[in-house]
C-alpha cells in the first residue's frame, strides 16, 4: 500500500493503492522560425565549448537542410491541427546532435523525458537534418542512421508515424530533387522482404513470383547503391544477423553517423550479451 497524505488514491484489483499525480509534460514554447534562426546562427558563427574554444561547423549545406526538415515539420503539424513548436529539450537535442556530427560536440546523448513528451522527435530531427545535408552534398550513398527498437511492433509503429500523407519523411522528400531523396527500410521480422523489397525492387506477389530468399533481398537492397537505404529501422537481433552478411555489413557501417536506441532497456542473459556485442561492433 502506497499512501501520500492529502493525495487522491485509486485502488486496483490486486488490492494495492496508488497515488494519482498530474503528468509532467514539457512546454512546446519554441516556435520553428526561432529554432531555425538559432540553429542557423550556430552554424554560421560557430559555438563556444566548455573550454572556451570556438567550434566551427564543416558543412555548407547544413542551413538549407535545417530549413527543409523544420519547414516539413511545420507543415505536418498544421495538417494534424497542431501548432509547430519544439520544447526546450527537443531543441537542445537537435542542436547537440548537429554539433556532435559537424562541430566537435559530444558524440553521445541520452534523452530522458516522460511518456508522450516528444522524445522521438528529439532524436529524429537531428538525424534527418544530417541525412538531408549529406544527400544535398552528394556524399551519402549508404546507411547514415540506424534507429534500434526492442520490439518489432514498436519499430513498425515508429516508421508508420513518419510515413504517408502526414509523415515527416515523405514531406521532406517532396522538397528534395529526385536524385537527392532519402530512402529508408525496416529491417526486423520479415518487413525487409514483405514491405521494402516490394517497394524498392519488385512486387513479387503482383508479378506472381515466389517470395525471394533473404540473401537475395539483402543483396538487392543493401548491395545496390541505387536501392541502399540511408535510414534503417531495426532491432538488435536482426542487426546482429545483418553484420554477418558482407553486403549488409558494408552498407551499415561505411558511412554510419548515428545509432539511436529507442528506448533504453535493461537486457540480461543471452539477449543482453548479444546486444552488447553488436553495440561494440
Amino acid at each position: 500500500r502506497y499512501v501520500k497524505t492529502g493525495m487522491p488514491l485509486a485502488p486496483t484489483q490486486a488490492g494495492d493503492t496508488w497515488s494519482i499525480e498530474p503528468k509532467m509534460t514539457p512546454k512546446w514554447s519554441m516556435g520553428i522560425p526561432k529554432v531555425i534562426e538559432l540553429l542557423s546562427s550556430d552554424v554560421e558563427n560557430g559555438w563556444v565549448d566548455e573550454s572556451g574554444n570556438t567550434q566551427n561547423y564543416t558543412s555548407e549545406h547544413l542551413v538549407n537542410a535545417i530549413n527543409i526538415v523544420l519547414e516539413s515539420y511545420t507543415l505536418i503539424n498544421k495538417m494534424n491541427g497542431h501548432t509547430a513548436a519544439l520544447s526546450g529539450f527537443q531543441f537542445r537535442s537537435l542542436r547537440d546532435t548537429l554539433r556532435g556530427i559537424y562541430a566537435g560536440g559530444v558524440s553521445t546523448l541520452a534523452i530522458v523525458a516522460g511518456t508522450g513528451s516528444g522524445k522521438s522527435y528529439g532524436f529524429q530531427l537531428g538525424a534527418l537534418v544530417s541525412i538531408v545535408e549529406e544527400r544535398l552534398a552528394g556524399t551519402l550513398k549508404t546507411v547514415h542512421s540506424i534507429f534500434l527498437y526492442p520490439r518489432v511492433a514498436l519499430m513498425a509503429d515508429q516508421r508508420e508515424s513518419l510515413e504517408g500523407v502526414t509523415g515527416l519523411l515523405d514531406h521532406i522528400n517532396l522538397r528534395l530533387p529526385e536524385n537527392k531523396k532519402i530512402r529508408w527500410v525496416t529491417d526486423g521480422g520479415s518487413m525487409l522482404t514483405t514491405v521494402d523489397y516490394k517497394k524498392l525492387v519488385v512486387d513479387w506477389e503482383l508479378e506472381g513470383k515466389n517470395q525471394p530468399s533473404v540473401s537475395k533481398v539483402i543483396k538487392s537492397i543493401y548491395g545496390d547503391p541505387k536501392k541502399c537505404p540511408h535510414l534503417v529501422f531495426a532491432n538488435p537481433d536482426t542487426l546482429t544477423n545483418r553484420l554477418m552478411n558482407h553486403d549488409a555489413a558494408f552498407a551499415l557501417t561505411k558511412e554510419l553517423k548515428n545509432v539511436v536506441f529507442d528506448e533504453i532497456h535493461l537486457l540480461t542473459s543471452v539477449v543482453g550479451a548479444r546486444t552488447s556485442g553488436v553495440i561494440r561492433r
